[in-house]
């Protein structure tokens, strides 16, 4: 029979010592279903010199009994040098025993290399046969009577792919939780603090379970979950602490979290970080807008007031006092409404994030539940990965990041001080069209005289074939209807191309990419000579401009008429304050709302007195423009906290000792001998 199929999320178990894929989606009537791939097999790539028929021979004396190697025989295909090469093409049963293989092969005189023994199995099918999550596929499919448990409507056996295509997403059901722990002293430790108190939000409102016994908390949670039958599950800092505190804790009370589709499958820890749910989505809204959004927005009520979502109107409790409160019959509410309110900001967050979330797994097929533990970056190389199969290129091997150092992205520093009036022009179309241009690639680049070659500064490229990057950008940019998506993984491509660790770093092309930026800075500059037109910062992705609205209106003119790109004003700030010695800066946009950027770290070790003055200092410069008022706050603060009248949890800042590294602070080698001595190092509150 031939139907239609909503893509959702693809992962694989081996049953009977034979891989079967599971593409779990929602067919065309809107039931959630399971596809069952039973063909496709693991395998990798070898390159060699020397007797081909003696390596493969001794390459099939290795082959093991409980995954046998079935097939190698020789293909061509491009190496990362950007010569064709005859490679082994080896196949085996079961894939974890790739990397074993791998390990094995690599011993074998006469292979020069291994490739792409790295690619998770479920990704390799995905990549193989061109599939991407949030997308339909038409399917030739044979149903199975049995289920087996497994909860979906309907199970089929995929015989064939006929079409893959685009068209309106089905409503997916989308569950939003949060948790609140009962810690005595220190920080919470699952193996001793309960879980009192779990907030659930779905588009039918909010739900709280609580009980005295514990037990029933978790089990209330796993039968809601079940009932409800979420495709996609979001928390906020979930993947940092809901999860692993919850499945530690479970363990500790000898309960098991078993909420996806497959049964008897618990919630566990992933590639990247993130925590799986077996045929649902588990997303992690914060690590999720870390990598969409350059701005730092450190907690959820600034993240609603980011998306113009309602003001927290209730108090934000600080972790260490939830019992204080949860203890007190008569504020015991304050806790639940907290949690309640905490929840329902993260389902309506979900509704804003997510969108544009689906849009960058769809189009780079890099599933959605890894985008928050993941690099950003590593959606770009997936999206490499797909495009060298297509292009029978080999996946280089992941590179060793020591080698050298990361160029910093930084070409005029920024001149510190408070700025009114200040652009920001997105320069990465005119890095985009360049690449385009001259064909740009590693696999294009070559060192010597050439005929068919164009030359940028001391670069030359070949003109034909199209190079693996430039491949992917035309992809890109030939999309429609997705700009925001397309934005941000554009700007992530350019910061691919710099990264060290990336498969395909290049150092040529690295360097091109640095002077082509310092290039294209130095040219905007000499276009404001005789203007009020300011550069008063710049890196490769952006350019910072302070001067009159019409002159640099002008600029953007002439800089798309010399370059025939595209670029516009990013961004407009009211005022902006760029911190000395730092690439960070501080800004009041002309919508009122501030942004953060560069200060992550910095903010994340204060203490919450610190983290609180800076933010009324910020405030003051930006609304009341009264230094004086500056000076007398800091002055107060300063005073009150001479004569201690802060309390302690203000000056108090947390962090896992474990966390730190040489040369460690006094504070925290004081922690850990107490440690060692017996004593526990807390504060009860």
């Amino acid at each position: 029979m031939i139907r239609n199929f909503f893509i959702l999320d693809v992962s694989y178990e081996v049953k009977n010592n034979s891989p079967l894929i599971y593409i779990w989606g929602i067919d065309q009537n809107n039931e959630r279903v399971l596809l069952i791939e039973k063909s496709f097999k693991p395998y990798f790539y070898a390159s060699f010199e020397g007797n081909k028929e003696k390596i493969i021979e001794e390459i099939r004396a290795i082959s093991r009994q409980e995954s046998p190697i079935e097939s190698i025989e020789t293909v061509m295909r491009k190496a990362p040098n950007n010569m064709n090469i005859d490679v082994l093409l080896i196949k085996t049963r079961i894939p974890t025993y790739v990397r074993i293989y791998r390990n094995l092969v690599t011993k074998i005189k006469g292979i020069k290399e291994v490739y792409e023994a790295d690619i998770r199995f479920s990704m390799r099918y995905l990549i193989d046969n061109d599939l991407k999550p949030f997308s339909w596929i038409e399917a030739e499919v044979e149903e199975i009577g049995s289920n087996e448990g497994i909860r979906v409507n309907k199970i089929y056996e995929l015989k064939k792919i006929i079409s893959r295509y685009e068209d309106k997403r089905p409503d997916l059901r989308t569950l939003a939780f949060d948790i609140e722990v009962y810690t005595r002293y220190g920080y919470p430790n699952p193996r001793r603090d309960p879980l009192i108190l779990i907030g659930l939000w779905t588009n039918q409102g909010g739900f709280q379970i609580s009980s005295d016994d514990e037990l029933k908390v978790f089990r209330s949670f796993v039968d809601f979950i079940l009932k409800y039958d979420p495709d996609i599950i979001v928390g906020y800092n979930s993947n940092e602490f809901a999860w692993p505190y919850m499945l530690e804790r479970a363990k500790t009370l000898g309960v098991r979290i078993e909420i996806g589709r497959k049964p008897e499958v618990e919630v566990s820890q992933g590639t990247y970080g993130h925590y799986s749910i077996s045929g649902r989505l588990n997303v992690d809204l914060e690590g999720t807008l870390k990598l969409l959004s350059r701005n730092y927005i450190e907690d959820i009520c600034k993240s609603a007031e980011y998306f113009n979502l309602s003001e927290c109107k209730n108090k934000m409790l600080k972790w260490y006092e939830i019992r204080k409160y949860w203890d007190n019959v008569k504020e015991k509410d304050l806790v639940k409404e907290y949690n309640m309110e905490k929840v329902k900001l993260i389902y309506l967050l979900s509704q804003k994030i997510l969108p544009i979330s689906e849009q960058i797994s769809e189009i780079t097929g890099f599933p959605l539940d890894h985008l928050p533990a993941a690099n950003i970056t590593s959606s770009v190389e997936w999206l490499l990965i797909r495009e060298a199969y297509k292009m029978q290129h080999l996946v280089p091997n992941k590179r060793d990041q020591d080698k050298e150092k990361n160029r910093s992205d930084v070409v005029v520093p920024p001149m510190p001080g408070i700025h009114e009036n200040v652009y920001v022009l997105d320069i990465t179309p005119i890095f985009i069209s360049k690449i385009l241009e001259y064909n740009i690639s590693p696999d294009t680049l070559v060192n010597e005289e050439c005929e068919v070659c164009k030359q940028v500064f001391n670069y030359r490229f070949r003109t034909e074939p199209k190079g693996i990057y430039p491949s992917v950008l035309s992809r890109l940019l030939g999309l429609s209807d997705r700009d925001r998506a397309i934005s941000i993984i554009l700007r992530t491509f350019l910061l691919y191309l710099r990264r060290m660790g990336s498969r395909w770093y290049n150092k040529e092309i690295n360097e091109l990419i640095d002077t082509l930026g310092k290039d294209i800075v130095s040219n905007i500059m000499k276009m404001l000579e005789g203007t009020d037109v300011k550069v008063i910062y710049a890196d490769l992705t952006s350019v910072f401009l302070k001067g009159k609205a019409e002159n640099v209106s002008e600029l953007v003119r002439n800089i798309n008429q010399l370059y025939r790109s595209n670029i516009n004003i990013e961004k407009n700030y009211r005022k902006i304050i760029f911190l000395e010695n730092n690439n960070a800066f501080i800004g009041l946009l002309e919508n009122g709302k501030i942004e953060i950027f560069g200060l992550k770290r910095f903010r994340e070790n204060l203490c919450n007195l610190a983290r609180d003055l800076q933010d009324q200092v910020i405030n003051s410069i930006f609304y009341s423009n009264n230094i004086k008022e500056v000076i007398k706050l800091i002055r107060t603060s300063i005073a009150k906290l001479k004569r201690g009248e802060y309390k302690v949890e203000d000056l108090a800042i947390w962090g896992v000792v474990d966390s730190f590294s040489n040369p460690k602070p006094p504070q925290v080698v004081a922690a850990e001998k107490a440690n060692k001595s017996g004593y526990l190092v807390a504060k009860e509150y």
